[in-house]
């Protein structure tokens, strides 16, 4: 109910529209296909550790869902991500 207050707040309709498919998408597919979606954003291969690796961030690539200390808090972010539509 916050997320949609706050979105209703937002003035310029194009980021609107934006905002709303982005968190309102993922509530319509299967886990698996958001899993998949979470596997190539954060595997070894994935987007994140290219553009981290590129601007220097970090040296070697790590697998952030395979990650013990950082596992849960992104596993609780793609599942309240799936729900917030």
């Amino acid at each position: 109910m916050i997320f949609a207050i706050c979105l209703n707040e937002i003035t310029r309709t194009r980021f609107r529209k934006i905002a709303q498919t982005i968190t309102t998408f993922p509530h319509f597919i299967s886990w698996v296909i958001v899993y998949s979606f979470a596997f190539s954003i954060f595997s070894n291969d994935g987007v994140l550790n290219e553009v981290l690796m590129k601007l220097g961030f970090i040296e070697n690539p790590t697998n952030i869902l395979t990650n013990v200390n950082i596992v849960y808090p992104v596993q609780i972010a793609i599942s309240n991500w799936k729900s917030l539509g």
